[in-house]
């Protein structure tokens, strides 16, 4: 059993390098270092009066690639109005 542990590991890195979507950019895993500077950047930034938060995350989607992608995917969660809310308590 053991012998062939090996070959299936093989084979299972070979089935990712030949996965089509292993390649695209956007669905790779950003790098640990850079993640933690982009924090770090972002921490150690000044306090801003925005208005607007997805415009100020749009313009600062290069300085900060992996925050503004997790800020766009929060901020955009739609919201539930009141009238559906008070069906779902009742």
């Amino acid at each position: 059993m053991d012998a062939s542990t090996p070959d299936q590991s093989e084979d299972k890195t070979q089935d990712r390098s030949q996965n089509i979507f292993n390649k695209l950019p956007s669905l790779a895993k950003p790098k640990a270092s850079h993640e933690h500077n982009e924090l770090d950047t972002y921490l150690a930034s000044d306090i801003e009066d925005v208005v607007d938060a997805l415009k100020w995350w749009h313009e600062r989607c290069s300085t900060y690639p992996c925050l503004s992608r997790m800020a766009f995917n929060y901020l955009t969660i739609p919201g539930i109005s009141s009238y559906l809310y008070q069906l779902c308590e009742a």
